[in-house]
């Protein structure tokens, strides 16, 4: 009678061996740590490096566009140009005789004489006024008298 191994039989059916290269493993850890470490210590040499190199603001850093003052900026012109509307005279439509009028004497003529019954057609056939307001003939809508 033969005697097998079953080392003999595991490579004739084409098997991976039993025995793991532990002296492989060891030089594949080893080349991680040593990867993982000097990486560690690259970023840490970085980052105090970039530290020290940004203490000062240099002088074109200095002169950078500010987006805030140009808001601040343009909100200052809006709001002058909304006081100019609303406290001064001005031609909106010359030809038409349409002009602003400042809200304190608006609001005297408002008070002394009272709103207008309607407002002055200002489009096509009277587009803007309600359909049950009065029409400018003094009858209704619907063609009756008030």
């Amino acid at each position: 009678m033969m005697d097998h191994h079953p080392e003999d039989n595991a490579n004739s059916l084409g098997h991976e061996p039993i025995e793991t290269n532990v002296r492989a493993v060891w030089r594949t850890a080893a080349v991680i740590v040593g990867v993982v470490i000097g990486a560690y210590v690259l970023i840490i040499g970085l980052m105090n490096w970039f530290a020290l190199s940004d203490t000062e603001p240099s002088a074109s850093q200095q002169t950078q566009f500010d987006p805030t003052w140009d808001e601040q900026n343009r909100l200052q012109q809006l709001r002058s140009r909304e006081q100019d509307w609303l406290n001064q005279y001005q031609w909106v439509d010359p030809a038409a005789g349409i002009a602003r009028v400042p809200v304190d004497r608006a609001m005297e003529i408002v008070s002394q004489n009272g709103l207008p019954a309607t407002l002055p057609a200002a489009g096509p056939a009277d587009s803007r006024r309600p359909p049950n307001a009065a029409q400018n003939d003094g009858t209704t809508p619907e063609g009756n008298q008030p």
